[in-house]
């Protein structure tokens, strides 16, 4: 049985951190959120630290944390921030169905989840890849319907 979640986040409010577990995927319904990484920076050893860069945003029908489905341990790439009050649906991870994927969202998800965590550069590139956009597209396309007959078959 599917469980979405609906969640509410006022501003400041921390729906993944960089790091954690992840529990499930996200889509953004209303509202803007930050998406931040910490990255180490200095060249000379001893002389690192760390450092806050934003590294993008999301509104709405972005889908965030979606590797959790489809790994057994996976840990956030960046923390999400409410930049103001924002919704979300929250998929639980044994709540997700595969046919919601393409075969094509699944292979780039394969493709990504073998990447090392120090593989940052590539996760970016990945990350803004056009196929896999589209991926992610479709995949919010597919809960938000499923969703949206669920609802409808609870009113009947």
């Amino acid at each position: 049985t599917m469980s979405l979640q609906p969640r509410e986040y006022a501003r400041g409010d921390i729906p993944s951190r960089q790091g954690e577990h992840m529990a499930g995927m996200s889509i953004v319904l209303s509202g803007r959120l930050l998406v931040t990484r910490q990255i180490c920076v200095g060249t000379k050893l001893g002389s690192e630290r760390m450092q806050t860069v934003q590294v993008g945003t999301y509104g709405p029908k972005d889908v965030f944390d979606e590797l959790s489905v489809l790994q057994d341990s996976s840990l956030s790439f960046a923390t999400v921030e409410a930049e103001r009050a924002s919704r979300i649906l929250f998929l639980p991870k044994h709540s997700f169905r595969r046919e919601w994927f393409t075969e094509q969202a699944i292979h780039e998800l394969r493709r990504i989840s073998r990447l090392k965590p120090t593989d940052t550069a590539l996760r970016e590139k990945f990350a803004y890849d056009q196929s896999w956009l589209q991926a992610k597209q479709h995949l919010c396309t597919q809960v938000l319907e499923t969703a949206r007959l669920k609802k409808e078959a609870k009113a009947r």
